[in-house]
């Protein structure tokens, strides 16, 4: 039995990358894993995909959802939740590793870039954990992973 029987997982940024590394390993653990990103199929230049996942998860037996959804958006986040729940339950683990970030000076950064990663570096992490932390308080367990 791995570490993670009977446990659900939430991770954001699974389409590639380290949040697809950590769905990947939480499901060889034992974990119903749900993963979220922008990319189901194809990205115009980066590798990976949520479908890429699912097939990596799938490979060590595990059992995935995947849900396209923009953080940015309050709406994305809230339906992100509703369905995690109706696939698997309330969620024991959240893992927040969705970020964005530009890479120029302060004074070169769009209005519109600054609130990309406000949206998706602070208010999508602390909304999601509001939205799921009951669920954890009533389950009397519950981790959440900031990245």
């Amino acid at each position: 039995m791995g570490r993670l029987q009977g446990k659900t997982a939430l991770i954001t940024g699974a389409s590639r990358g380290i949040g697809a590394g950590i769905a990947q390993r939480f499901a060889a653990e034992g974990a119903r894993v749900v993963i979220t990103a922008r990319t189901l199929d194809r990205h115009d230049h980066l590798p990976g995909s949520l479908n890429d996942t699912l097939a990596a998860i799938a490979a060590v037996g595990g059992e995935g959802r995947a849900v396209v959804a923009d953080l940015c958006s309050s709406e994305d986040r809230q339906r992100l939740v509703e369905e995690t729940i109706a696939a698997f339950g309330a969620p024991d683990i959240l893992v927040n590793n969705a970020a964005a970030n530009y890479f120029l000076d302060r004074e070169k950064i769009s209005d519109k870039r600054w609130h990309i990663m406000f949206e998706m570096n602070i208010k999508a992490p602390f909304d999601l954990g509001r939205k799921l932390i009951p669920g954890m308080l009533e389950k009397k367990r519950g981790w959440i992973v900031n990245i």
